[in-house]
């Protein structure tokens, strides 16, 4: 349609990003005036990235309020437009007209100040404002460990510099966020608790929500943190024993010991995973995800999540301010493979975006989908146009560690498709296709692929 792919913009934005994602911004060893000024260019590239996005959407002719899925599966989810309430079906890296409200008026949800209820959990609080249950009715199983409070909002003195943290810190606890008022709503297929904490000169605001047909108890959090020497973390016991976490990382997973039975494993007191952390037993298992938060601590039954810390050295008032992330505990039957765990943290991650037409039109489209693949631990991780020609890159790849065959299906038949490495230098035969193809995986392996169309 006549749309030029703005390729010099998006790796002029990109080298930028990642000029503040180097070793010592990204962990938060900076000194403060590095913050200020990137913090400042983020906002600028991210109203250019906008711009951007506009600009695709407007070349794509969207005639009526469209939903669209950046990930590689058909979605089915609530979506609220314009204080209605929609169920849609999104194709799998495509778009869907946004057609008519749904009824949500039948649904059985409850909220009150101390419970949620949705078809799948029934979650129950303590006075304090944590959980005292999460019980699965589709599975018929407690998922928070007897006598436990989960979603504990903790305070620990840390007053060591930002490159450590102490693994004395659970032995110096300095108290925990104080409940000051709580409202219960149910809008449409959401049940909501709103909780407000405070803690010295520090306030939180939680949205704690079950949608229906979910079994994701989402955390969305505004925390207005002005702590010295303080670090915040949330702890979630669960129901579970397992000698082992697998924690999610980029392009896999691995797992980690749950009981530090060495020096090695004492020196895993802290750990790294990205979206998501499970633990899980042969038929039950509970996976704690996140859309911005990376430390753990994994310990014998409890999946606890680093939210804030406010070091002093090398850079003074480190962290202070507004902060919002969302970090969401997920109940499932058998463990992270069957309960889809690598999914439901990408959705976490990725959520669908309802785009308006440029113009008052209610012209009626189709839904369109790029790709699809057909097995469920094939993530198809990005799609660019290519360095050096104007040919589409895909890559995917295995999530399970699984030996696996997927076809992928096209919406837009490619002439041909060249398997690349990952500067895309083409190292296989091109082969003719119509619109699908297929590939074979092995365990974590990662696959590139040129579409010339």
């Amino acid at each position: 349609k006549g749309y030029k792919y703005p390729a010099q913009e998006i790796e002029t934005i990109w080298k930028e990003v990642l000029l503040y994602q180097f070793h010592d911004i990204l962990p938060g060893s900076s000194i403060k005036r590095v913050y200020d000024e990137s913090l400042e260019r983020y906002k600028i590239l991210e109203e250019e990235v906008s711009v951007l996005l506009s600009k695709a959407y407007e070349a794509l002719g969207v005639t009526c309020p469209t939903v669209f899925n950046t990930l590689a599966w058909n979605r089915c989810e609530w979506i609220k437009h314009n204080d209605q309430w929609f169920k849609v079906m999104v194709p799998s890296m495509g778009y869907s007209p946004l057609v008519s409200k749904s009824d949500s008026s039948t649904l059985t949800m409850k909220a009150e100040t101390n419970l949620l209820e949705n078809d799948k959990l029934k979650v129950t609080f303590n006075e304090d404002g944590s959980i005292k249950s999460i019980f699965d009715k589709e599975n018929g199983r407690e998922a928070i460990a007897p006598g436990a409070a989960a979603n504990k909002l903790a305070v620990y003195y840390d007053d060591g510099d930002a490159w450590d943290i102490s693994i004395q810190y659970p032995q110096r606890p300095a108290g925990s966020f104080v409940l000051e008022r709580t409202e219960a709503t149910v809008d449409g297929p959401k049940a909501e608790l709103v909780q407000t904490y405070s803690y010295g000169s520090s306030r939180i605001e939680q949205r704690i929500s079950l949608t229906h047909g979910s079994r994701r108890l989402d955390f969305a959090t505004k925390v207005d943190w002005q702590e010295n020497s303080k670090m915040l973390r949330v702890s979630f016991p669960v129901n579970v024993s397992a000698l082992d976490a697998t924690c999610g990382i980029q392009f896999g997973s691995i797992k980690r010991p749950v009981f530090p039975n060495t020096s090695l494993d004492m020196a895993k007191n802290e750990v790294c995973a990205h979206k998501w952390v499970d633990m899980s037993e042969p038929g039950y298992g509970v996976a704690l995800l996140n859309d911005c938060k990376y430390g753990h601590y994994v310990h014998e039954n409890v999946l606890d999540l680093n939210l804030l810390r406010s070091t002093d050295y090398p850079g003074i008032n480190a962290d202070r301010g507004l902060h919002e992330f969302t970090y969401s505990l997920y109940p499932h039957a058998g463990d992270h493979i069957a309960g889809n765990v690598v999914r439901e943290a990408y959705e976490l991650n990725m959520p669908l975006r309802v785009v308006l037409p440029q113009a008052d039109t209610q012209i009626q489209q189709d839904s369109v989908s790029l790709v699809e693949v057909d097995r469920k631990n094939i993530i198809v991780e990005t799609v660019k146009k290519a360095e050096d020609s104007d040919s589409v890159i895909i890559r995917l790849y295995e999530c399970d560690g699984m030996s696996t065959t997927a076809n992928l299906k096209f919406g837009i038949a490619p002439k041909k498709i060249v398997p690349v490495d990952l500067m895309e230098n083409e190292i296989g035969e091109a082969e003719e296709y119509s619109n699908s193809a297929s590939l074979s995986f092995k365990p974590f392996e990662i696959l590139t692929l040129k579409l010339t169309f």
